[in-house]
């Protein structure tokens, strides 16, 4: 229990450079409406693989849920609101990509 005071009070950074670059992938779909199954699909990878990449960037990150996950992706600019990812890859689509995305192109 005391662990878990002094884990909540101190401000220790949790670090970015301890995640994958997978995990950076899934971090940017789950912070959509996406399903972790969804996710899965785009992913191409089995729902326990995207449940695994959950529950470790929860313990890595000291993260309890998904809406924690989102806050601090958007803190650490790993996902931009209202910017337009590569459905593919999860990764920011360049301008001159979206508007050929947008275009239909």
């Amino acid at each position: 229990m005391a662990k878990v005071l002094v884990d909540s009070l101190s401000s220790k950074e949790r670090s970015i450079d301890t995640l994958k670059e997978r995990e950076i992938e899934f971090i940017r779909h789950a912070c959509t409406e996406k399903t972790y199954k969804e996710i899965a699909d785009v992913m191409f990878l089995s729902p326990k693989t995207i449940e695994g990449y959950r529950n470790s960037i929860f313990e890595k990150l000291n993260l309890r849920n998904r809406t924690g996950l989102v806050i601090y992706a958007i803190k650490h600019k790993i996902f931009v609101p209202w910017t337009l990812f590569h459905p593919a890859n999860g990764k920011p689509v360049s301008n001159w990509q979206k508007d050929r995305f947008q275009a239909g192109m």
